[in-house]
């Protein structure tokens, strides 16, 4: 393995520097891919322990929103060919979480992922948003109020979405507050499907999917890791 990935890093220093922040993020998918996650008891600690490292990020804690928000995680699971189609031993698919790197504006980029979002709405699965950057009410196509709502989610709370420090079931529509809200996330065990969208115009910041996908694969039950897919076709810097 050492040996492997000695000679990765000696052709990624040969490569143009347009092509190396793709490459690597490639190489460092493939690596992922083969170690086995580590059990999240063993990540998350004690119940009442905090992960968090106070001098790297805020430490706040991290629980389910208000039971008043009925989201449809308490609802019957959806008819359709994710949950028909697959054998009784199998993982019926009913909650998907799309990770994105904005707030949807009236770019082809969100167009086509919000398109996506409904594609899946009809095949019987229910589709949260969890996006990195937020935008002003301006620039926002849907609204952060009409994106809720097509995501049904239930008494959307757009104080709750920027400055809240729980969790609401699925669907639901997330704004990044930092790692522990990741991993607390993750936790919950929610999602069936994980699918991000990866942006390689961000160097030298990491994207998105490398900065979701870890804990979110990690810090996720034995029993119940999600499905990861990765959607990479917006590769500018290619």
């Amino acid at each position: 393995m050492a040996r492997a990935l000695d000679s990765c890093c000696h052709r990624l220093a040969r490569l143009p520097p347009c092509l190396l922040g793709a490459s690597a993020l490639l190489v460092l998918l493939a690596v992922a891919g083969s170690l086995r996650p580590a059990p999240a008891r063993l990540l998350l600690g004690r119940a009442n322990s905090s992960a968090c490292l106070s001098w790297l990020e805020p430490c706040a804690k991290w629980e389910v929103c208000a039971a008043r928000h009925g989201n449809a995680s308490k609802s019957p699971p959806p008819a359709g060919w994710a949950a028909a189609a697959c054998p009784a031993a199998a993982r019926p698919l009913r909650h998907v979480l799309v990770v994105h790197e904005q707030h949807p504006q009236e770019l082809g980029c969100d167009r086509r992922l919000l398109a996506i979002v409904q594609l899946l709405q009809a095949q019987g699965l229910r589709v949260s948003l969890l996006y990195r950057k937020h935008v002003p009410a301006s620039m926002q196509s849907p609204s952060s109020a009409a994106l809720a709502a097509l995501l049904g989610v239930v008494g959307f709370d757009e104080a709750e979405l920027l400055q809240g420090s729980c969790l609401r079931p699925p669907p639901a529509l997330y704004h990044y507050a930092g790692p522990e809200q990741l991993r607390a996330l993750a936790a919950r065990g929610w999602f069936d499907v994980v699918l991000v969208t990866v942006w390689f115009w961000n160097d030298p910041r990491p994207s998105f999917a490398e900065v979701t996908l870890p804990p979110l694969r990690s810090h996720a039950p034995a029993g119940a890791q999600p499905f990861v897919a990765l959607l990479v076709d917006d590769a500018h810097a290619l």
